[in-house]
């Protein structure tokens, strides 16, 4: 294991002002930096910290530029 694992594994385990711990880090892609990336700790022992709200609908790449984006980027396709 290395790179970011490594990373996200430390962080996680590393305690913030007041000894809290984080619930997971932002950062970029290696892609650059137009790509914002998150990488979330699932703690059970944070009250709310597994929570899901209902989530939005993803429009059709005809309709949603990100999306088109991504999918032209990187040579995919959508259903």
């Amino acid at each position: 294991m290395g790179g970011f694992p490594v990373l996200a594994a430390t962080l996680a385990a590393a305690p913030l002002a007041g000894g809290v711990q984080a619930l997971g880090v932002h950062y970029f892609s290696k892609h650059g930096t137009h790509w914002s990336c998150w990488a979330v700790w699932l703690r059970d022992d944070v009250p709310g910290a597994l929570d899901a709200g209902p989530g939005q609908p993803v429009a059709p790449p005809a309709d949603n530029a990100a999306l088109a984006a991504v999918l032209d980027l990187y040579n995919l396709t959508a259903r």
